[in-house]
């Protein structure tokens, strides 16, 4: 037996400003059905930290008196928002998953991201489960414990924006803000068959300085492209307190028809884990889809990226060694085991190994740079093979086991720093959701969004019975 799922919970934010405008709906009644939902399901799901339902309504009637005067401070006024616990909201503890962090602040800043949300009249929820730190990506940590997936029982919803996702899937609100690395916004919104966007690094300002340096992107997650470029939009201001911050996204403008694009299709893995036959499955429905829209689609071999994992695991190393060095030492028994390891592996790394980490990023970088001389996409599976069982551990420096295995197509893009999407499009014979991920050039956000929006129309219907259908 399934859940009812109630009418505004499943509304998407672009429908629910709709019906703002129109005086149909009211911020209050969307924001009481959607905290009902998260008290109801929330716990069970392990999908946040901690909600304030007491802030979130107060919010909700302020915006419900805003529409009521003619007076919304923008398209995001009294849409529900979550915030994963890797970024900061004042008044609220960030503990970034882990047990390390002293509950007790003080948490007197926004980040960026959050204040355009505040200054918009979002109706901000709660703080979802992370992985520790965002360092996998699995839905566990020591602090919180095991996030489930809605979508697909007894596997992980991927992380580390593990909560993000899977409260989306379950109708727990239509947006929600995550963080990615690696892939933390892609990942588990290709395994929960949600949108999960990845802007090009600096588009969305952020603050303070993660340890994994200019890796680290905030992300908007959704159930839909659209609903994600509206986050998107409201959260992509220059801030000068982020030495990384861009000005305003541009080349901007809806893209008709997919009629004429140029698609690098990359279907082999470039890492030790190869592509499952399902899905490589439904990314070759997504390629034939394309074509028969009127893309031009061509083969192209995944070996510009052979030096994307050697990279990114000398950089997250020594940025894990250098968490380290801000975690007490009589704490640091209390971190994730394999975010230890990581750490560990990372104070044996020498200045050289860093600088040849940067270099090969750089040629990885510019072998995606020459590759949009010839395409204007690249399209990949989000992620080489479907959620792994729930709770497994995964991680293993003996046997050269580790979370980039199985992903090797997102990180790259976290390297080269270009804006990257994962859509849903389909599932395996299991139902289980499979994403496509695609990518532009630099600055190119607006445009991708555009493009996401014609393949996840291609691949409407395609989706898994039961998509936010939780077991009780």
């Amino acid at each position: 037996m399934t859940t009812e799922i109630p009418t505004l919970c499943r509304a998407t934010a672009t429908e629910l400003h709709a019906m703002y405008r129109i005086g149909t709906v009211s911020p209050v009644d969307v924001a009481e059905a959607v905290l009902d939902r998260i008290d109801r399901l929330g716990q069970e799901l392990n999908a946040f930290v901690f909600v304030d339902r007491d802030a979130a309504m107060d919010a909700a009637r302020s915006s419900a008196k805003r529409w009521r005067d003619n007076a919304p401070r923008g398209r995001l006024d009294g849409i529900p928002v979550t915030v994963k616990d890797m970024i900061l909201a004042r008044g609220w503890p960030t503990l970034r998953g882990s047990r390390t962090v002293d509950p007790q602040g003080p948490w007197e800043l926004d980040s960026p991201s959050v204040a355009r949300l505040r200054e918009g009249g979002a109706v901000l929820t709660g703080k979802t489960t992370m992985a520790e730190f965002g360092w996998k990506g699995t839905g566990d940590c020591p602090l919180n414990g095991v996030t489930l997936n809605p979508v697909v029982p007894g596997k992980t919803p991927g992380g580390s924006s593990s909560g993000a996702a899977a409260g989306l899937a379950d109708f727990m609100g239509p947006l929600a803000l995550g963080t990615d690395a690696g892939g933390s916004v892609r990942i588990p919104a290709s395994f929960t068959g949600t949108v999960g966007f990845k802007a090009t690094f600096g588009a969305i300002p952020n603050l303070p300085a993660s340890p994994m340096g200019t890796l680290s992107n905030v992300g908007p997650m959704a159930r839909t492209v659209a609903d994600a470029r509206m986050l998107f939009e409201a959260v992509a201001v220059p801030d000068r307190r982020d030495p990384w911050s861009l000005s305003r996204p541009g080349r901007s403008g809806d893209l008709r028809s997919l009629e004429g694009l140029r698609i690098a299709f990359v279907s082999d893995s470039p890492g030790p884990r190869p592509v499952e036959p399902d899905v490589l499955s439904v990314i070759g429905d997504a390629t034939d889809a394309a074509v028969t829209a009127g893309a031009i689609v061509e083969h192209v071999d995944s070996a510009f990226l052979a030096e994307a994992r050697s990279s990114l695991l000398t950089l997250w190393r020594a940025g894990a060694a250098y968490l380290a060095r801000t975690i007490p030492d009589d704490r640091l028994d209390l971190v994730d085991p394999g975010l230890r390891s990581e750490m560990e592996l990372g104070k044996d790394l020498l200045g050289a190994d860093f600088v040849a980490a940067e270099q090969a990023r750089w040629r990885v970088c510019s072998a995606i740079n020459q590759l949009f001389d010839r395409f204007d996409l690249v399209l990949t599976p989000t992620v080489a093979t479907p959620p792994p069982d729930l709770g497994s551990d995964l991680y293993d420096p003996s046997r050269e086991r580790h979370w980039t295995d199985w992903t090797p197509f997102t990180f790259p893009f976290n390297l080269s720093r270009h804006p990257a999407i994962s859509v849903p499009f389909g599932t395996t014979w299991a139902g289980i959701p499979v994403g496509v991920q695609l990518v532009m050039p630099h600055g190119a956000d607006c445009h991708l969004l555009s493009v996401a929006e014609h393949f996840e129309a291609l691949g409407n219907g395609r989706k898994a019975d039961g998509v936010g259908q939780h077991p009780k």
